[in-house]
């Protein structure tokens, strides 16, 4: 009997919510056909109305709001509220999908941690969270010889959000399956990112994204090369760099889990994000990427020969994925061939050209820089060279491009974050549990290539999904560590 009512209870519970579902589709629908609302709108509607049912629907809603606002992240789906474009960081304030779905996550996160009232329940990781905090402070202390108030609240506010995206995240992954559930949102989102690289790149133009609200560019820029001028795509990213930087920091840990994870189904899943990613890779045409890779895969290497994770089943493995990624260069020979060999127009030059322009203005601003985000108002002054490429731009290269902006003693913040960065995976790569080991070695090979490509691009610093990308690998690493370590305490115990 009360298996009966229990049904009943079920069955009027899915009517309502489904009774609900279809008329918040058939209002957006009214408001797009007949109300001639903007279709993005129509489609923020669906969803706003949508979302409160399919959250009732889920059987844990913490885990499907932390799964749902990593894979949606890199969409880019974001209201503009003001738009002062800069030539070294952030464009302008944004709300999007990401952030309001993190706000929910923190709520569900806050209210269950007040409500089990146990001590460590919320944790502020101080190894991350106080060299960001230090960052943060330059930041906001260099604004005070800002000429551009506005440009440095872009940035200030995209830093602080990349730190609560951290904080947040770093503690809502509690366990193994949280771990992989993240992981997995990553590549799923890479995954995706994929498919628009490939339609964007065949088509030779954007997709038309942009009128549902994601963030594809305006136009899919090209170079021009012998075979003449070939598409770089950006997908929903952005410019093509920026989705290279991004493609960059995940295909490593995609590439690591799909040679060692001990589920076949995940090896699959990142074996087939891994040549998706690959590809879109090769389309992005950005060299100084792919030599981050080569990096990655090198170190990766290096430690999962050092930490003994290498047997002759595991070799096998590593031989057959060299294989097929020599038969893929072969098969895109005439395109990797000719953006190595031909003539760059001047794009690597215009690397040092503008590293000796970020040099001079180190130079005359050692200690507060010229504000954060305000290297394009000092540019028009220290710009004293010839560059028919760029001709006044940024410097390529966010080391240069933040020690000249906020100042050497901020400088040093950063370098600070690429330390505790560097240790705490070291510290996670050090753990007997094996797959979570496996895991950091994955991150560590994405560090090492962020640390290669961020001499020749400013993408890291300008492009807020690469900061979330970023400080998302340095959540999973403190994650790591807490899960592997308290795993190892109770073993002993």
């Amino acid at each position: 009997m009360d298996v009966t009512l229990q049904n009943r209870n079920q069955g009027k519970t899915l009517f309502v919510v489904f009774t609900a579902m279809s008329l918040a589709t058939a209002t957006s629908l009214l408001a797009w056909g007949l109300g001639g609302l903007e279709l993005k709108w129509a489609v923020y509607c669906l969803l706003g109305l949508l979302f409160p049912f399919v959250l009732a629907m889920v059987k844990d809603g913490r885990r499907f709001l932390l799964g749902l606002t990593l894979f949606c992240f890199p969409l880019n789906a974001d209201i503009n509220f003001i738009w002062h474009p800069s030539p070294g960081g952030a464009n302008t304030i944004s709300l999007g999908l990401m952030d309001i779905l993190l706000l929910i996550l923190a709520g569900f996160w806050l209210v269950r941690s007040s409500s089990a009232k146990m001590p460590g329940e919320i944790r502020f990781f101080p190894h991350i969270s106080w060299p960001t905090l230090t960052l943060i402070f330059f930041a906001l202390i260099s604004m005070f010889v800002a000429q551009d108030l506005l440009w440095s609240l872009f940035d200030v506010i995209n830093f602080f959000k990349a730190w609560l995206f951290f904080f947040i995240l770093a503690n809502n992954i509690r366990g193994r399956d949280d771990l992989y559930l993240v992981t997995s949102a990553l590549f799923l989102g890479l995954l995706v990112q994929a498919v628009f690289v490939g339609l964007q790149f065949y088509k030779g133009s954007n997709l038309g994204l942009a009128s549902v609200g994601l963030g594809e560019p305006n136009q899919i820029l090209a170079f021009e090369m012998k075979a003449g001028n070939v598409p770089r795509p950006g997908g929903t990213i952005g410019h093509c760099n920026h989705l290279a930087r991004y493609v960059g920091l995940l295909l490593p840990v995609s590439i690591t889990l799909s040679l060692t994870h001990s589920s076949r189904k995940m090896r699959l899943f990142t074996g087939l994000v891994s040549v998706a990613g690959l590809l879109s890779l090769l389309y992005t045409l950005t060299r100084s990427a792919w030599i981050g890779l080569f990096v990655s895969i090198a170190v990766i290497g290096y430690y999962l020969f050092v930490r003994g994770h290498l047997n002759l089943h595991l070799i096998g493995k590593i031989g057959f994925a060299v294989l097929l990624f020599v038969l893929l260069v072969i098969s895109y020979r005439s395109l990797i061939i000719g953006r190595v060999m031909d003539y760059d127009f001047g794009s690597a030059k215009t690397r040092l050209t503008t590293a000796r322009v970020a040099l001079k203005i180190i130079g005359d601003h050692p200690f507060l820089g010229v504000g954060i985000n305000n290297y394009g108002t000092v540019l028009e002054t220290y710009w004293d060279a010839e560059d028919t490429f760029t001709r006044r731009t940024a410097v390529h290269n966010a080391y240069l491009l933040i020690a000249a902006e906020i100042g050497l003693l901020g400088f040093g913040s950063f370098i600070w974050i690429l330390a505790a960065a560097y240790t705490r995976i070291r510290r996670a790569i050090r753990l007997r549990a094996r797959e979570l080991s496996i895991l950091a070695i994955g991150i560590m090979g994405a560090f090492s290539g962020f640390l290669v490509t961020a001499l020749s691009d400013k993408s890291h610093k300008e492009s807020y999904i690469l900061l979330f990308v970023f400080w998302a690998l340095l959540a999973i690493i403190e994650a790591v560590i807490r899960y592997g370590e308290s795993a190892a305490e109770e073993a002993r115990v």
